[in-house]
């Protein structure tokens, strides 16, 4: 879960200073090293997004990469641009377990495992993403597809790769280690889990099973030994590691990054704002949500009564200072659109996301929202995410979906507010600060 954090950042390392750390560790073991991913490298920072993974991509193959597994956010670009990928990726993507919704077959375009060999030691590698996690991505971008239990499919891969010689089986699953059963443990030798940005590290029937956060802060680590004349595998350390901002960046790496340089930082360094105390990820949504208010009635000059305004989450926060359209990126780097809805007046508040209400429409009584309502319906402005959602999607009805991104809005808007010489007062941001985030 790198998710394309690139740059030195606080305490995330960015992947130059990862490479260093990599090397170093493969210097210790140069003929026993495996490194491998357990997906969501490429999306989440401008660098990767503007490449569509491309950087990542590059990287991972450059330090040796035998294997990702797909993740959720893979997806985030189609299918289209995630086969692309897969098609110049010089490492395989593994997934044993889409299906087809409508045949329940599985998938022809992502391999279910790939082999490789390290100091005579024949070593399986199977991939897999999280049973049903398709409702982490744009409905649209899966339609057609279901992430099915992955237990029977590795137990098939397992046992043909164990007939052909694999002496360690390796799982790759995009999901936390917490819900892969001791059955599906049983089949292999060890597991790498994913998703949910968590450091695990948990003995599962007896097989390590262990995941490193996200952003490039930690790596996991697994140590384990193969006794040729027992065909036994023993296991030393299971940890997982933080990578120090600290160690000296490697020139390969940046070399890499320098290849896409001229083409990302156009868009990257543009200044956009300035903030004297930074905004918090909350801060930062219920600014959007206004902000995305303003864009239906200013620039599309949308002529409905706005119930409320909905989004989900920021990435993270952006620091005081000057702000860029990269620190915007990393905050709202997903392509959600702005979408008008409409949903009952019973359901008006099944969303337990923050909301923006204009003109303090939650505090009217029943009986207003009912006489501004049409037919029995409130309008209220969203993302796509969560209009097409499996679950709240149910709650609401798509009346138009405009193609405007999220963090575009907040580029147009945030300098009004905040702008970029800092003449203006930051009252504005104090009193958003000091806002009971609860109340709304």
């Amino acid at each position: 879960d790198t998710h394309g954090a690139i740059d030195l950042n606080g305490n995330e390392p960015g992947i130059a200073r990862i490479s260093t750390y990599l090397k170093n560790a493969k210097s210790k073991n140069n003929d026993g090293y495996v490194l491998t991913s357990t997906g969501d490298m490429w999306q989440g920072s401008a660098d990767s997004n503007i490449t569509k993974g491309a950087l990542m991509m590059d990287w991972m193959a450059y330090l040796g990469c035998s294997a990702q597994a797909i993740g959720n956010h893979e997806f985030d670009w189609t299918i289209d641009t995630l086969t692309s990928n897969m098609e110049k990726c010089e490492f395989p993507l593994l997934a044993c377990n889409i299906e087809n919704t409508d045949t329940g077959d599985v998938i022809d375009w992502a391999l279910p495992y790939t082999t490789i060999t390290r100091s005579g030691v024949n070593i399986g590698i199977i991939g897999a993403i999280g049973e049903g996690i398709t409702s982490s991505i744009l409905a649209s971008n899966v339609e057609g597809l279901t992430f099915a239990d992955p237990e029977p499919y590795v137990k098939k891969w397992s046992s043909y790769l164990r007939k052909n010689g694999a002496d360690i089986i390796v799982f790759l699953y995009h999901n936390s280690t917490s819900t892969v059963s001791d059955g599906l443990a049983s089949y292999v030798d060890l597991i790498f889990g994913g998703h949910n940005h968590q450091t695990e590290n948990n003995l599962i029937a007896g097989k390590p099973a262990i995941e490193g956060g996200s952003n490039g802060k930690f790596v996991s680590h697994i140590n384990l030994k193969y006794d040729f004349s027992t065909s036994r595998v023993t296991y030393g350390t299971c940890k997982w590691e933080s990578i120090s901002t600290n160690l000296e960046p490697d020139e390969g790496t940046l070399n890499i990054q320098n290849k896409y340089a001229d083409e990302i930082n156009e868009v990257k360094n543009e200044k956009v704002a300035y903030s004297s105390i930074g905004f918090t990820s909350d801060l930062l949504v219920y600014l959007l949500e206004q902000y995305m208010y303003k864009y239906y009635k200013e620039v599309i000059g949308g002529d409905k009564i706005i119930y409320k305004v909905v989004h989900n989450q920021a990435r993270s926060g952006i620091s005081e200072g000057i702000v860029t359209y990269g620190d915007i990126y990393k905050s709202f780097p997903f392509d959600n659109g702005l979408v008008l809805a409409k949903t009952s007046v019973s359901e008006r508040n099944y969303y337990d996301f923050t909301t923006f209400y204009p003109d303090n429409s939650n505090e009217k009584s029943e009986s207003e929202i009912e006489a501004t309502s049409d037919n029995g319906y409130v309008y209220i402005l969203t993302i796509d995410y969560l209009s097409e959602h499996e679950t709240y999607g149910s709650y609401m009805t798509e009346v138009t979906k405009y193609f405007v991104y999220m963090r575009d809005i907040l580029k147009m808007y945030l300098p009004i507010d905040f702008p970029l010489d800092s003449s203006g007062s930051q009252s504005l941001l104090m009193r958003y600060k000091s806002y009971n985030y609860a109340a709304y």
